[in-house]
Parts: C-alpha cells; structure tokens; sequence
C-alpha cells in the first residue's frame, strides 16, 4: 500500500454528491412538500460534512457515513409514507440498496488515503 499522501482531497467525490444531492433534496422537501422534519435530517448532516470537508477534519470521513446511512432510512421513510408519488417497488429497493452500497464502499475504500491527507496537512 502507498504510504505517500494524496495531493488532493480523496473525499471530493463526496462533496460534489452531496451538493448535487443537497440541492435536489433541499426543492424537494421544503419547496415541493414542505417536509421540514425528512428534509432538515438529510441537509444537517450535509451541512456538516461540508463544514469539516473545508476544515480538513478528520470527522468529516465518519460524517460521510453517517450521511449515508441517514439517506438511506429517510428515503425508505418517504417511500413508505407516500412522499414520493409512487410505492416502493423490489426492483426499486435492489437499485437503492446497491446505490448506497456503492457509495458505502467507495467512503470506506477512500478512509485511510484520506487520513493521509489529513495527517500531511497538520504538519
């Protein structure tokens, strides 16, 4: 394994899915249905990881996560509740969970290059 740092951020994926991701959920919650309560749990943790992204925290890699796993239980919620305009079909549910799965795997894969980011820019 390369023990060299990386020259930019590993997690910069991560940050461009989660102003793309932002933005559509920030029209869909507050502006279409006005969801405050769905919607505030998927902008919270966005913005945090955003706030950490920039301060080069080593959190933001455990806030990326967290941000997974919680657009994963509130889209299961919205579904389930209705929200969405249509039910949750099998092959629906198969393409989601292999989605977060991916993205849960791609996080994981890019924790330790990103801890040597971290570490080489405290010094």
């Amino acid at each position: 394994m390369d023990s060299t740092p990386p020259t930019r951020n590993p997690l910069l994926p991560v940050l461009v899915g989660c102003l793309v991701l932002g933005f559509f959920d920030i029209r869909f919650y507050f502006i279409e249905h006005h969801f405050v309560a769905l919607g505030s749990a998927i902008i919270g943790p966005i913005v945090i990881f955003i706030i950490l992204f920039f301060m080069r925290s080593r959190f933001a890699w455990l806030v990326a996560v967290m941000f997974v796993l919680i657009v994963a239980v509130t889209l299961f919620l919205t579904y389930q509740l209705g929200y969405m305009g249509f039910p949750l079909t099998w092959f629906l549910g198969i393409v989601d969970l292999i989605l977060f799965a991916l993205f849960l795997g791609y996080t994981w894969k890019r924790r330790e290059p990103y801890f040597r980011y971290v570490a080489a820019k405290e010094i």
